[in-house]
């Protein structure tokens, strides 16, 4: 095995989360980089050879290294003259693999030790390590800098071969479900220790550069590298396995190949590289029909017949509506609220039905008595109102009271909102999260097979929050995947996959099929606010988000409906910032936005009626 060395000074990569974020490279010093880019060493002057001597020269151990293990180098020189002796840097220089002398320009330093003095009859004794990534012929010998700022070596060197340590089982290969623009590109290899001690990684990975990159090198600003994984270590025999995706926004030709950062900063490339191919995003017009929905905060004014009639007329013929669990069963199982909540709920349901707007329902808001809050006082009705609930068979029997009440109007049952941010769901946790999912799909598809079960209701698009639900066994327990596309900027910004409707939309379809799940993807909730501060992006910018999300939307077959959020501004939550207040398509005096009158003004043909498309 060769491998190419090479240096990462002054690189940042930043991977965005609200969830998830690693450091994948580290700077080397100004001194560590003036050294690497100096190849003239040359013999100590007479003068110092007077002044020093090596009292030991330079050993390492083990005598006989393998690529990946911790290699030791250690000397010992002292200060026989008179005067102090000052070193810049002292070190264990080396070269190789195969060099002959320093004039080689392949770098095998251990790590040196800086502004370094002895005083008169004064010994000092060197122990560094770092590891090796090809195998070869290597030396080493003293080097030191001096205050004039150059190199020199002094004492005998020592030479030695480094063997085989880490052997390739499986080789890199790059695959996707597609194998096109905005796909989740799969990474995979296998590797194993084939040496007779430890081989530590403090990083493993794929680096990758593309589109159209001629080589693996830094020289290639075009930066795809996938995920490094930390610190590994395997014992004697023992392999690791390398999985993870990485999405590619733009079509191209692409090279990747195994690379491991050492203890000491260098990064090394390892084995073969592999080439690969990014096809063009598909860009097909969907055939199929599709329908546009808002989202609507019922019940608690005076003029839910007024905001569906405001629905109507701009062309939204389905709305979620969020169904507030801890005021339609607020005091115990059962027990619910006949006295406002549900004859209101009921209301609406009528004056849906006499505008032909079909409804989906969306249950959150754990009541004090089903609270998982492990500080609540019930009796004072004080506890964190985030918290899911302690029993998912409480929520499951909850929506199934829904279901009996209203089940012939309702179109579908979406399982909690935005369970993987804190805000909703108290230490958002992925297996909790399918627990209450799995609970609830089975409890509704027991009273009615036909039921539409919508589970994730992920605020963003986040990957890894779904990737976990997968790995927790949701698969087979929605119908249909509920997500709320937030994007940071344009409808096609792909900067920020996790706040990117295209890209965003796309990873998440991409993981979907990759974990074998074909299930269609619901817009719960998508939109940009029209707020003139921070977080907004003012009336005609919000007009031409909308415009560039529908086109968007008609060339993805895969989602049946799309629901913007929210049909009329609102300031129901305080809590909240204040850009979310200005989501709407009408302002809180049902004033049209331009988004509004756009709509009414738009024949669009996707339009139908839900029940003929899912029921």
């Amino acid at each position: 095995m060769r491998a190419a060395i090479f240096h990462c000074m002054n690189r940042k990569y930043i991977l965005y989360s609200l969830l998830l974020c690693a450091l994948l490279f580290s700077h080397r010093s100004a001194a560590a980089d003036e050294m690497d880019n100096r190849l003239i060493v040359t013999a100590a002057p007479e003068a110092m050879q007077r002044t020093l001597i090596i009292v030991s020269s330079v050993s390492i151990a083990p005598s006989d290294p393998a690529t990946g293990e911790m290699v030791s180098a250690e000397f010992t020189l002292q200060n026989i003259g008179d005067e102090p002796v000052t070193f810049l840097r002292l070190l264990a220089g080396g070269r190789g693999p195969d060099c002959a002398d320093f004039t080689c320009s392949d770098f095998a330093d251990y790590p040196a030790v800086e502004n370094l003095t002895l005083a008169p009859n004064q010994s000092y004794s060197y122990q560094k390590t770092r590891t090796f990534w090809a195998t070869g012929n290597y030396f080493a010998q003293v080097v030191y800098q001096s205050t004039t700022g150059s190199y020199h070596f002094i004492g005998e060197r020592i030479d030695y071969t480094v063997e085989e340590g880490l052997e390739l089982l499986e080789p890199l290969t790059l695959t996707a479900t597609s194998g096109r623009a905005n796909d989740l590109f799969y990474a995979r290899f296998r590797v194993r220790n084939g040496a007779d001690r430890l081989i530590t990684m403090p990083l493993i990975g794929a680096f990758a550069r593309g589109p159209e990159c001629q080589a693996i090198s830094f020289n290639c600003p075009a930066v795809a590298d996938f995920e490094y994984a930390p610190n590994i270590t395997l014992a004697p025999n023992e392999q690791f396995s390398y999985e993870k995706w990485q999405q590619l926004t733009e079509a191209g030709d692409y090279a990747a190949q195994i690379a491991v950062r050492d203890e000491t900063g260098f990064w090394h490339f390892l084995f073969a590289p592999s080439t690969f191919v990014v096809l063009p995003a598909d860009t097909t017009p969907r055939t199929d029909a599709w329908s546009f929905g808002a989202h609507f905060h019922p019940v608690f004014n005076e003029s839910d017949q007024q905001r569906l009639t405001r629905a109507k007329l701009v062309g939204v013929e389905v709305v979620r509506v969020a169904v507030n669990w801890r005021v339609m069963e607020p005091n115990g199982p059962g027990l619910y609220d006949e006295n406002f909540y549900m004859p209101r709920l009921a209301a609406l349901f009528d004056y849906a039905n006499e505008l032909d707007i079909g409804i989906y329902v969306m249950l959150s808001g754990a009541p004090c008595w089903a609270s998982a809050d492990p500080n609540k006082n019930c009796a004072a009705q004080q506890y964190d109102y985030a918290y899911p609930p302690a029993n998912p068979a409480h929520y499951a029997n909850t929506m199934r009271e829904l279901m009996r009440r209203h089940g012939s109007d309702i179109l579908a049952y979406e399982v909690w909102n935005e369970p993987n941010i804190e805000r909703f769901w108290r230490n958002p946790d992925p297996a909790d999260y399918v627990d209450l999912l799995q609970t609830t799909y089975s409890t509704l598809k027991n009273q009615d097979a036909s039921a539409i079960v919508l589970g994730g209701s992920l605020a963003a698009t986040d990957v890894r929050f779904l990737e976990a639900m997968y790995a927790e066994g949701a698969r087979g327990y929605f119908d249909a995947l509920a997500l709320h596309p937030y994007a940071a900027g344009a409808p096609d910004d792909c900067s920020i996959y996790l706040f990117s409707f295209l890209c965003g939309v796309e990873a998440i379809r991409s993981l979907m099929l990759h974990n074998q799940d074909d299930k269609p993807i619901w817009f719960t909730e998508f939109g940009w606010s029209s707020y003139d501060g921070v977080g907004g992006f003012g009336e005609a910018t919000q007009l031409a988000y909308l415009q560039q999300a529908l086109a968007l939307i008609e060339r993805w077959d895969f989602v049946p409906v799309a629901t913007w959020y929210n049909l009329i501004d609102t300031d129901y939550d305080q809590s909240a910032p204040r850009f979310e207040h200005f989501f709407g398509l009408f302002d809180e005096n049902f004033r049209p936005k331009p988004v509004a009158q756009w709509l009414q003004d738009q024949s669009l043909p996707h339009r139908v009626v839900l029940p003929l498309l899912f029921r």
